[in-house]
């Protein structure tokens, strides 16, 4: 189970809990139940291995190496976790860096990231199928993305319409940011004269509140005018005369959109596969720049389909919409004139984006058989009767501790008879008094563990997810 704290998922590793109810995919069950900090690289895993071994060497791996009896890379298709990992992998210890191929580094970090990622994705699955997790397997998973980014970035696939299209937009957004992050870094400043004017004319203000407040005033005025400070600099002039080119586009997509699927709406995609000569074609040019009928589009789509104008034929709804699309090129061209594009933060990002549109790309185009024949789906479901199993299931009390000595003691004293419900206050980090339904899915790998008590008895301390 996971807790989500500001957008990052972190785990509690959980050494104890308490069970009950029960028939042939029920158990009734009692256990206590510990929660131990979850450092990284102290992620219990079954088979956690620290990868050691040099694959390029003609020589026999430790039993803590990664193995390589695996596939080789497929054409056109995004490589899987066991498929053979290239000889001019290195594989690291000891070290931040765990694996290199090519100019591509997983760090630790990467690593223990994706390695927790698959312990939680499970957890909403119905499933009776424990799913091994191991760091050989992850870091092969790894690998084998890179691997793909980098055969797409050899056979050049940054230059793919679409691709080349999101790449443009995330860089001037992200070149945005930062101009408008540096100006407020800059200029949000309040003086201990504000500060006063604010507590004389409120005596409940104190200085702290009297500071937050103006600081909030001025996060949201300051952008603004720096913004009309920008647009007076560039001194934007609208070509009316190639109007009528995005307007002529704008129908020719909606069109196509509804002869397709029905769909009264265009999609990025569109704009993207315009012809370069129409997606370059000016509407407005100012100080150094240009803001194109791409950039109108581009602007456009970020709006979700009910909120756009409802006629782009109409002049006025046109040019107000142009009004809105001159901000990014503005703001992009400002950021590149300050060499905000040259920073090494804003570098790593976009390579990052460019990183993962390859891998999107490349598992969008995998080659697709067609339909099962109904022999087929029998045979499948012969095979593969468990999985499709009612799952099983626990219903659990539990009592989750901080660490494994208050888990043991939680133990001690429900094996001399103290009241569960009171053990439970005195030991618990949570307040939380309601049984719990415990699945394969939640549990993953520690769920075995739990099936093997026999119902109504206490069991621990043993290892869980804990999810708040």
């Amino acid at each position: 189970m996971k807790k989500v704290i500001d957008g990052s998922v972190l785990i509690l590793l959980v050494l104890s809990i308490i069970f009950c109810c029960s028939c042939e995919t029920t158990k009734q069950k009692t256990a206590a139940t510990s929660a131990a900090n979850a450092q990284s690289g102290d992620i219990p895993v079954e088979q956690s291995k620290k990868v050691q071994a040099d694959v390029s060497k003609d020589k026999t791996p430790p039993a803590t190496a990664m193995e390589t009896d695996v596939r080789p890379v497929q054409e056109n298709v995004l490589p899987q976790a066991n498929q053979q990992i290239p000889a001019n992998v290195n594989i690291k210890s000891a070290s931040d860096i765990v694996a290199e191929i090519g100019d591509y580094k997983i760090t630790r970090e990467q690593l223990e990231k994706r390695l927790i990622y698959k312990y939680v994705s499970f957890s909403n699955e119905e499933s009776n199928d424990i799913r091994p997790i191991d760091r050989d397997t992850v870091l092969r998973e790894l690998l084998a993305e890179n691997a793909t980014i980098i055969k797409g970035r050899e056979a050049n696939e940054l230059n793919h319409p679409y691709i080349k299209y999101q790449i443009e937009k995330y860089s001037n957004e992200t070149l945005a940011e930062l101009l408008v992050q540096k100006y407020l870094q800059e200029n949000l400043v309040v003086s201990d004269q504000e500060i006063e004017n604010k507590m004389k004319s409120d005596p409940n203000f104190t200085r702290e509140s009297a500071n937050h407040i103006i600081m909030s005033q001025k996060s949201r005025e300051l952008p603004e005018q720096y913004w009309q400070h920008l647009l007076e600099k560039a001194k934007p002039q609208k070509i009316k005369e190639n109007y009528a080119t995005a307007v002529k586009a704008n129908y020719t997509m909606i069109a196509e959109g509804m002869e397709k699927d029905k769909r009264s709406w265009l999609q990025e995609k569109q704009v993207a596969d315009l012809p370069q000569t129409i997606k370059d074609t000016p509407l407005v040019t100012f100080d150094k720049g240009t803001v194109t009928i791409q950039d109108f589009f581009m602007t456009l789509c970020n709006f979700s389909p009910p909120k756009r104008p409802a006629n782009l034929n109409s002049y006025k709804a046109f040019d107000e919409m142009l009004d809105t699309a001159v901000r990014l090129p503005i703001y992009a061209a400002e950021a590149k004139k300050l060499g905000l594009d040259k920073d090494s933060d804003y570098l790593s990002k976009v390579k990052e984006r460019e990183d993962l549109l390859i891998l999107v790309k490349n598992r969008v185009t995998m080659p697709r058989t067609g339909k099962p024949t109904e022999e087929e789906l029998k045979a499948y479901f012969e095979k593969n009767r468990s999985k499709f199993a009612t799952p099983r299931t626990i219903k659990a009390d539990v009592i989750w501790c901080n660490d494994l000595q208050t888990a043991r003691s939680t133990r001690t004293e429900l094996d001399k008879g103290a009241d569960f419900k009171d053990v439970g206050k005195k030991y618990s980090f949570t307040l939380k008094s309601k049984s719990s339904t415990i699945t394969p899915g939640s549990e993953n790998i520690f769920f075995n563990e739990l099936w093997a008590g026999e119902p109504n008895q206490v069991v621990g301390p043993i290892k869980g997810l804990y999810n708040q």
